[in-house]
């Protein structure tokens, strides 16, 4: 007689990994957090006659989005998902991502650029979404700009990104695919920018925008992961806050 092959025997299966629970109404969600934070701390602001354009009020505005886009996606993972961010929004980085996010910057200026020349030529002024940085660098304290710097370049991608290219793009991916994840946290990512101003020049800007969240869109679809998309937002805005700094100084 030969003993039971119980050796042999594969392994019990892994049970099943729950099905997170976050979804497309979740960009919404998020965005319409963000607009009430934003009106709670504007209201707030205004109470305390903290006038519109000072420092405090372009902190605690930029906090506000960021409470709602960032306060929200935390919630859909570790409450709705799966408790991890790379496994709900691949919210992972590798050593390389930095120089890959570099690349990414380059062709994200170049389309500016372009963007900006065409403009130029049909006689469209230049709108932009940084005027509280020329603001503050025309007027304010050295480390004041510093800060909001480090603000524009680290804590706004870090925020977009974990939204944008982490909540919005796995919700449109899980629901219809790749392709409109791209285009849609892209579209969204873009009109989300509007601003008060002339409109063609309006809708210039917001083209620019809807072109970088293309590019950002496809790393995260290219990578599976965000890493590249937030090294490549970090420098483009990095970009942007530099040359201020350059044009009010050179």
């Amino acid at each position: 007689m030969t003993e039971p092959d119980v050796h042999r025997r594969p392994p019990p299966a892994a049970p099943a990994r729950p099905r997170p629970r976050w979804g497309c109404g979740d960009i919404a969600y998020g965005i319409l957090l963000a607009y009430a934070v934003s009106f709670v701390f504007l209201i707030a602001l205004a109470l305390a006659g903290i006038p519109e354009g000072s420092l405090a009020y372009t902190v605690f505005g930029a906090l506000s989005v960021w409470i709602g886009l960032g306060g929200w996606a935390l919630f859909c993972s570790w409450v709705k998902g799966l408790g991890r961010l790379e496994l709900d929004f691949g919210w992972a980085f590798r050593w390389f991502d930095v120089f890959v996010g570099l690349g990414l910057a380059l062709t994200m200026l170049l389309a500016g650029f372009g963007l900006a020349v065409a403009q130029q030529l049909i006689g469209v002024e230049e709108v932009g979404n940084a005027q509280f940085l020329e603001n503050q660098q025309a007027s304010g304290p050295g480390w004041t700009y510093l800060g909001l710097t480090l603000m524009v370049a680290i804590g706004a991608p870090i925020v977009e990104e974990l939204f944008f290219r982490g909540l919005a793009f796995a919700a449109l991916a899980r629901r219809f695919g790749p392709g409109i994840a791209v285009a849609g946290s892209s579209l969204i990512f873009g009109s989300l920018h509007l601003q008060p101003g002339p409109l063609v020049p309006v809708l210039f800007l917001v083209t620019n925008l809807i072109m970088v969240g293309l590019v950002l869109g496809l790393s995260r679809w290219y990578f599976k992961r965000t890493g590249p998309a937030v090294f490549a937002h970090v420098f483009f805005n990095l970009t942007a806050a530099l040359a201020i700094l350059a044009g009010a100084t050179g």
